[in-house]
């Protein structure tokens, strides 16, 4: 995500509100000179753009060239800037200044439009609240009435909830579930067999102390195949 705002204690104050939010990768430019160049060398999935007068129109073709979604963060409301913000797409349109329960809405509105994508998920457990990082979960285990999410790092959270609600909260498209006790993230899998997946790491479920292999439950076998297979070019079945 790209902040183009010239004014530096405004964009610091924005990225920590957004970082807030679960979204860590934020570019500061606070130069019109510069927006073009960060443009063109780096790849941005979401703008939050500043216009200022004397160079809108400039910086508003500038996003329209890049066909990237944004939105419009700025003190200037005259309807002739509106309308043509409108006109060239932003997602949306706030004025200065914004709180930051108004900036959750607003991004948690773009992530469900599936415009962007959060790295983060947050989940809580005995009133606490855990901040997850969605591409380093690697399964989920049930063990009585308690679920483990396991990290590919080796971390492990213990979280008094059902596994298919905890499963399904991470809201990962990957994580599939394996059995009736246990989803696994298949995009950090490489190796399979007919059997069972094969895990990066040793982990211990209910039914094995230490082990880095995982059963298929007969019903759920055909769907990760079928899932494999859609990514063959990276996941390699073992012979």
């Amino acid at each position: 995500m790209l902040i183009f705002d010239p004014d530096r204690a405004a964009a610091k104050k924005l990225q920590k509100q957004i970082a807030g939010l679960g979204i860590q990768r934020t570019t500061i430019v606070n130069k019109a000179g510069d927006l073009a160049s960060y443009l063109h060398k780096h790849h941005f999935d979401l703008i939050i753009l500043d216009i200022f007068s004397e160079e809108k129109n400039v910086e508003l073709e500038l996003i329209r060239e890049t066909q990237i979604p944004f939105i419009i963060y700025t003190s200037i409301s005259d309807d002739q800037t509106i309308e043509k913000a409108i006109k060239l797409g932003t997602s949306s349109y706030l004025l200065k200044p914004t709180s930051t329960a108004q900036w959750s809405v607003t991004i948690q509105h773009i992530i469900k439009s599936g415009l962007i994508q959060s790295n983060y998920t947050w989940l809580s457990n005995a009133g606490k609240k855990i901040r997850i990082i969605k591409q380093q979960v690697l399964c989920t285990i049930a063990h009585g009435h308690l679920s483990h999410i396991l990290l590919a790092d080796g971390t492990r959270y213990t979280i008094k909830n059902q596994l298919n609600k905890i499963s399904r909260s991470l809201n990962i498209p990957s994580l599939k579930q394996i059995n009736r006790s246990c989803f696994v993230n298949l995009d950090l899998i490489t190796e399979y067999d007919q059997n069972a997946i094969i895990l990066p790491i040793q982990i211990s479920t209910p039914h094995h102390p230490i082990t880095n292999k995982i059963k298929f439950g007969r019903t759920y076998r055909n769907d990760i195949f079928e899932y494999f297979e859609q990514e063959v070019n990276k996941t390699q079945p073992l012979t």
